[in-house]
């Protein structure tokens, strides 16, 4: 029996042609053949079949295709001992001496090898080219939809390739340097990126007394790496075109020349094409039409990743042993006319046997004697053809050199070609119908979706038998195995979005972000955010160089719009540049055209840069000086507009503002400052408040000193406290730092309570940290405050604090006493003024149900705790709600309540966290990871808590520790750790001591009896 992969699949017995039945029959044998002598289990086999998603009645199925299968290939087999044997766990088919020839491929291979590491290149060569003669096209060509067979498919490949370089091996070990130049040239033709190739290329022509063309193919080399990869050739092909110009004696013929390659090449070629599956199989398709050619367009940005697999599908090709032929059209260099086709032609003689080449010189001499003079017939001088003899003889004349055998020509940025490539390709396209050739030429858009050159786009698509395939960035699974691929890093959900997001998808933008992110270690496989702004050198270059083709006022005004934001508003654009509309759509004519920005949208008004990486190469190019005076006119722009002004554009003109530097005033940069808190406040984006109140206070240098100056700057440095209490935590140096830069500041103005705000957060500060004396003492003079001038701001945290203090001391009754004057006395602060760290009434709301919740009224401790919520919730005070919230879930964990407090705890800290609340954050984690615990056949979240822990304790923080100390007692007890209970236990008491936060006695008190009731039941089951 003879079976047959490297193709389609075939099975031939004594010379006959065997009927294998429908493609799941056939499938089923490729699997077994392709584990030949092995057992393939059922389920293997289902899945494989039927990809992954088989049938109701798939074993049965399964069954009968076996046995059809048997009828066929068992039937010269006697007394019933069969090829297809039956276990009770799978099939096996056993090869024995039956021929395979995907085996016997690997077997010529690895004899190949074998010889020429053996110093017999004669014997290497002919048994590579046997290997290279069982190839009938695509392995298991029949399957191409079917996952099982990708892997081997891969792999076939890349040891093919494998073979016809080891065979330029043994052929430039035998002297044969003249007759290999073509052969390498049509496989570089399909495979330009292989550098290893384009040494062997230089040595061959070198040692045939072609120096120049040597270092010409090295040049050829070069430009391909850089224009394709952005790379310069590796040392080894540097090192061979050094010795290629100094004529070094160890290039002469030697054996010592086997071993070109500056490394051993791996058994697979990395894969180089992402996200172009149904690209590829449509192109495949087109390949395999027989006798039907057809043009193919690929079109899309530049970067997107058309060259890349035009060269895949050549590739694909010449494996298939199809004629393949390249044709590219370097940018910035001067190409005479019909390069595009002399380049094709030239590649197409090459590969032609002499008689084929002698009919198309009879047919198109003069084509030949212009386009490739190396090729005339000997003795002939043929006049060259010029004009319209030209054109149409140049497609006779590939017609007859493809018209019966299977060719692919790839005519690479073809929108940069002359006016009479594209009157060929229109000549050419109406005989495809009759001719096997497959022509794909990529062309670069200039917009989105809109070609560059769009006449003659539209002139290539309105040929017969032409298809445009359109590339567009790719997605999320495949930015993901890019990354892998390129970093060997297994990307974070959240990079991959951030990574897309940034680069629009562009594989190449793509390739040289996560090289750059590599470079600074800034990629791992917990990187989230991308935090550096640079763009990688290799895309700046590419966006320099077609921004230098603009003319200057286009540069002047898309330099502008990048500074005003990857969106970017005509209107405010042509306000900058004192253009009417009209005026600045024209001058962005250029750069629309080159695709840098889109059109004009004419509903919103706005163009958008096609990358944010194309926009900040462009901010990159603009010096300092125009930088900041950029921002200045942008942001003066919004003063004027300042009544249209929203969230973002807040956001954005506060930075411009600020950007600007000393090209705008302090008064107008801080107006934008002061527009974009009120809005941040409104979102409670505490982050956001931060950043801007730290701009706010550099900017309040460059006032005059006086009254005015310090208030503006205590109020700032008192926001700043406030919002970085929030995010960082209460205790955190940044806050104390900003409360003793608002005394500084503010020791003048006591009377605008701004001091009375300072030392309330500064009150809350020694709490946090577990000083409750001295929490009451300030709690106590700012009572007296509030008795003394009314202050409300003094009133209502001198009552929360003592309520708080009191509370933690374990007195109840006078916490209460507290938060009753709180209620009752103290007049409603404004939250818009005070900020939300200093809004105490819906906070007291929360102390007074972890009161009643501990004396047993627990429905009136939850329903203080959910009108807390409302309260915070109804004004718009996103940190009073937050806190709320977990006091809500702190309750529960008070007294003990486990069912649901996981999933709510969850909830809340996923919240907290996504707001930048991690210091708060970690309480919720905290009891979730204990109520989750304790559920039955709950997991040891002891691990959990503890690191919760280290997060709550950052700058010190104490407050709440004995509580969250009892929570990780109780998980450690319940999963067996009793001794590691105790210790725990033994801990929170020395902290509730040392801090007098005393309310927690009880309970620790209670945990310690049970764990020695568990002590005493485990003694008495072991003395039992």
């Amino acid at each position: 029996m003879e079976y047959q992969l490297l193709g389609s699949m075939e099975v031939w017995h004594s010379g006959t042609l065997l009927a294998l039945g429908g493609v799941k029959q056939r499938a089923v044998l490729a699997i077994l053949l392709l584990n030949a002598d092995a057992i393939v289990e059922y389920d293997r086999l289902i899945d494989s079949v039927w990809n992954d998603t088989p049938p109701a009645k798939a074993v049965a199925s399964l069954r009968a295709y076996v046995a059809n299968l048997r009828r066929v290939i068992d039937a010269d087999q006697p007394g019933g001992i069969g090829r297809l044997e039956t276990h009770s766990y799978g099939y096996r088919l056993n090869l024995a001496d039956d021929y395979l020839d995907i085996r016997q491929f690997d077997e010529l291979a690895a004899k190949g090898r074998a010889a020429l590491l053996a110093g017999n290149p004669a014997l290497a060569d002919a048994t590579f080219a046997r290997a290279i003669a069982l190839w009938r096209g695509t392995p298991l060509a029949d399957f191409r939809d079917h996952s099982f067979a990708d892997a081997e498919v891969c792999r076939l490949d890349a040891l093919r390739y494998d073979v016809a370089e080891a065979r330029f091996d043994a052929g430039l070990l035998l002297g044969r340097d003249t007759e290999l130049i073509a052969d390498i040239e049509a496989q570089l033709a399909t495979s330009p990126l292989h550098e290893r190739m384009w040494g062997q290329l230089m040595l061959a022509m070198y040692r045939s007394g072609r120096r120049a063309d040597a270092l010409h193919a090295y040049r050829r080399a070069c430009d391909i790496l850089e224009s394709e990869l952005a790379v310069a050739p590796g040392a080894a092909l540097q090192s061979l075109a050094d010795d290629v110009r100094r004529q070094s004696p160890e290039l002469d013929w030697t054996p010592i020349r086997t071993t070109l390659r500056a490394a051993p090449k791996p058994p697979q070629a990395p894969k180089t094409v992402f996200g172009r599956d149904d690209e590829s199989d449509r192109l495949r398709r087109l390949l395999g039409a027989g006798r039907h050619g057809h043009v193919v367009v690929l079109s899309g940005e530049s970067g997107v990743g058309k060259t890349m697999l035009a060269s895949a599908v050549l590739d694909e090709a010449a494996e298939q042993s199809m004629v393949t032929a390249w044709s590219a059209h370097p940018a910035g260099i001067s190409r005479p006319a019909l390069w595009t086709w002399t380049q094709v032609v030239r590649s197409l003689c090459s590969s032609a046997d002499p008689l084929r080449l002698r009919r198309a010189h009879d047919i198109a001499p003069g084509v030949i004697a212009a386009l490739a003079p190396e090729r005339q017939q000997p003795g002939t001088v043929g006049e060259a053809a010029t004009g319209f003899e030209l054109i149409e003889g140049t497609a006779r004349l590939i017609c007859e050199l493809t018209t019966d055998r299977p060719t692919v020509v790839v005519l690479d940025d073809v929108h940069r070609a002359d006016k009479a490539t594209y009157d060929v390709l229109e000549l050419l396209s109406g005989s495809l119908h009759r001719i096997p050739l497959v022509i794909i030429a990529t062309w670069q858009d200039g917009g989105t979706d809109v070609p560059l050159r769009h006449k003659a786009f539209d002139r290539v698509l309105s040929c017969t038998e032409t298809t445009l395939i359109k590339l567009r960035g790719i997605d999320d699974d495949s930015v993901a195995e890019l990354i892998r691929a390129e970093t060997s890093v297994t990307p974070t959900a959240e990079l991959v979005t951030q990574v897309r997001a940034r680069t629009g998808g562009n594989p190449f933008y793509i390739r040289e972000l996560v090289r750059l992110l590599r470079s600074h270690g800034e990629l791992d496989a917990t990187t989230r955010t991308i935090v550096i702004d640079e763009v990688p050198d290799a895309v700046a270059g590419v966006i320099r160089r077609r921004t230098a083709e603009l003319p200057r006022h286009t540069r002047t005004a898309l330099g502008i719009g990048a500074v005003v934001g990857a969106v970017c508003d005509a209107g405010i654009l042509a306000e900058v540049l004192g253009l009417d509309l009209t005026s600045v759509v024209d001058r962005l004519a250029p750069a629309v055209r080159a695709g840098l920005i889109s059109d004009l949208d004419v509903r919103s008004g706005q163009f958008r840069f096609s990358h944010g990486l194309v926009r900040n190469a462009i901010v990159g190019q603009l010096s300092s000086t125009t930088l900041a005076a950029a921002h200045a006119d942008i942001a003066r722009v919004w003063t004027r507009r300042s009544a249209d002004i929203d969230y973002e554009t807040a956001i954005a003109a506060a930075d411009h503002a600020w950007r600007a530097g000393d090209r705008i005033d302090p008064e107008s940069a801080l107006a934008h400052i002061d527009r974009a808190l009120a809005f941040s406040a409104a979102r409670s984006a505490y982050a956001e408040i931060v950043g801007l109140d730290r701009r706010g206070v550099e900017l309040c240098r460059r006032l005059p000193d006086g009254p005015q100056r310090a208030e503006r700057e205590a109020a700032l440095w008192l926001q700043l406290a406030s919002a970085s209490a929030i995010v960082e935590g209460q205790n955190a140096p940044s806050v104390v730092e900003a409360l003793h830069n608002a005394f500084d500041a503010g020791t003048t103005q006591r009377s605008t309570g701004q001091f009375n705000a300072g030392v309330a957060l500064r009150a809350l500060m020694v709490c946090g940290a577990g000083r409750y004396r001295e929490g009451g003492a300030l709690a106590d003079g700012l009572i007296a405050q509030f008795q003394a001038t009314g202050d409300p701001v003094a009133g209502v945290a001198g009552y929360y604090i003592r309520a708080m203090v009191a509370f933690m001391q374990g007195d109840l009754d006078s916490s209460l006493v507290a938060l009753d004057s709180l209620e009752h006395t103290v007049p409603p602060v404004d939250i818009d003024v005070v900020g939300p760290m200093l809004a105490f009434d819906s906070r007291g709301h929360v102390i007074s149900a972890w009161i009643h919740a501990l004396r047993g009224d627990t429905a009136r401790g939850r329903a203080y705790a959910y009108a807390a919520i409302d309260i915070a919730t109804t004004r718009g005070d996103g940190f009073g709600a937050a806190v709320a919230k977990v006091g809500l879930i702190q309750l529960d964990a008070m007294i003990g309540k486990v069912t649901d407090t996981a999933l709510l705890a969850e909830q809340i800290f996923d919240d907290l966290a996504n707001a930048g609340m991690d210091q708060i954050a970690a309480s919720a984690h905290i009891i979730g990871a204990w109520a989750r615990a304790l559920e039955p056949g709950g997991d040891d979240t002891s691990d959990l808590i503890r690191t919760a822990l280290e997060k709550h304790s950052a700058g010190g923080s104490r407050i709440m520790t004995p509580l969250y100390l009892a929570l990780l007692s109780d998980v450690e007890a319940t999963h067996g750790a009793g001794d590691v209970a105790r210790t725990t236990l033994h801990r929170a008491e020395l902290i509730a001591t040392a801090t007098g936060e005393r309310v927690w006695d009880s309970q620790l008190a209670a945990r310690k009896r049970s764990l020695r009731a568990a002590d005493n039941r485990a003694r008495s089951d072991t003395a039992g």
